[in-house]
């Protein structure tokens, strides 16, 4: 991805971003508490979160 020259749109880019991530984060929990009650083995947030083991890998 080319660089942001004008330091202006950076500043003005940089804060929405923030802004975006907050209000994402607010959300996240609520997100995490609906993919477990409505499909706890699919969706995954973090890298370090692993689905639960299916029949199908058991050995």
């Amino acid at each position: 991805m080319a660089a942001i020259v004008n330091p202006t749109l950076r500043k003005t880019l940089d804060h929405r971003r923030k802004a975006m991530s907050d209000e994402y984060s607010y959300w996240e929990s609520h997100f995490r508490e609906l993919r477990d009650a409505i499909l706890p083995t699919r969706g995954r947030f973090d890298a370090g979160e692993r689905r639960a083991s299916s029949s199908s890998t058991r050995g």
